[in-house]
């Protein structure tokens, strides 16, 4: 993870994610009460009185949410954080509805606390040292194999697979 901004006076920080590790960081130092901002695509809907009520466009948007809800999905590969909007351009006029933004990899995003804890601004700097290479497992016996990388959220599963080995009465298929 790359820190790309602190600001603890103001408690501000704004990160990039560039991993699932990352996204596993954020989801344990992302609070319910916190603002998150970060760019995301939101409806819009004409307003006026010839504009058809099922229409609708997608647009891009810079948008802050007030955290009422996060999630990670490891097998999605993002963070979902989910809370009412606190700040968002005056034309769309959609301050106070809910939104969810997608934290995905490589997207940068801000963070804003009221007060940020020792412990969360350590795991900051722990995830944003350069990583030492994944550790493979490899686990193999007479019926089965599997094959793992070790991560910082736990193990992560590639293959699991079972086998059958001919008997000894079939030592030439061996």
């Amino acid at each position: 993870m790359k820190i790309l901004e602190t600001n603890l006076k103001k408690g501000i920080v704004k990160v990039l994610p560039e991993d699932l590790d990352d996204l596993w960081h954020l989801y344990n130092i992302i609070s319910i009460g916190d603002r998150v901002y970060a760019y995301t695509s939101r409806e819009v809907k004409p307003e006026g009185e010839y504009a058809r009520p099922k229409g609708g466009e997608r647009i891009r948007v810079f948008l802050g949410v007030k955290v009422e809800k996060v999630s990670w999905d490891k097998s999605l590969n993002r963070l979902r954080v989910l809370g009412r909007i606190c700040e968002a351009p005056e034309d769309l006029n959609i301050t106070g509805f809910h939104h969810t933004l997608n934290i995905l990899p490589n997207r940068p995003l801000t963070i804003e606390k009221d007060r940020w804890l020792k412990h969360e601004i350590d795991r900051l700097k722990r995830a944003s040292k350069p990583r030492v290479k994944p550790i493979i497992v490899v686990a193999i016996d007479d019926e089965e194999y599997c094959i793992a990388i070790l991560r910082q959220y736990g193990i992560e599963v590639k293959v699991e697979e079972r086998t059958r080995i001919p008997g000894k009465l079939e030592a030439e298929k061996r």
